[in-house]
């Protein structure tokens, strides 16, 4: 989408200026694809698909979160995944963080607490994940 704007002396306000920008930024918002925590979800929607839909949603990150979900299948804590993660060329040059990638795939039903090792919290990927990945 590309937009041109001419300004002529004394017909352009800053005021109107401030107003399009604003437009733009909201018309270039993403949409969520996976609801927050809290609204109402689709029943009809079944976890693999969920989570299917969630590794879709980011094509750059695609094949990072199937890596991720295959990284998973034997529990880890978050430090293990953090610095697993860290290398990437996705992690380096992209702009979401390790932690963002994780919560993307906990928020999706892909990776879930396993259980407790000492203070940490082992994370494992879920059979929806496992689906995902197949």
């Amino acid at each position: 989408m590309c937009y041109l704007v001419t300004m002529t002396a004394g017909k352009f306000s800053r005021r109107d200026l401030f107003g399009f920008v604003r437009r733009l930024r909201k018309e270039a918002e993403p949409s969520p694809i996976v609801p927050d925590p809290g609204s109402e979800i689709d029943e009809s929607c079944s976890p693999e698909a969920t989570v299917t839909g969630r590794i879709a949603a980011e094509p750059y990150y695609e094949q990072l979160l199937c890596r991720l979900l295959e990284f998973c299948i034997t529990p880890r804590t978050f430090t293990q995944i953090q610095l697993w993660m860290l290398p990437f060329p996705e992690i380096r040059a992209g702009s979401h963080s390790p932690d963002t990638l994780l919560q993307w795939l906990i928020d999706a039903g892909g990776i879930a607490p396993h259980n407790q090792n000492g203070d940490e919290i082992l994370w494992k990927t879920t059979e929806a994940g496992r689906s995902a990945i197949k």
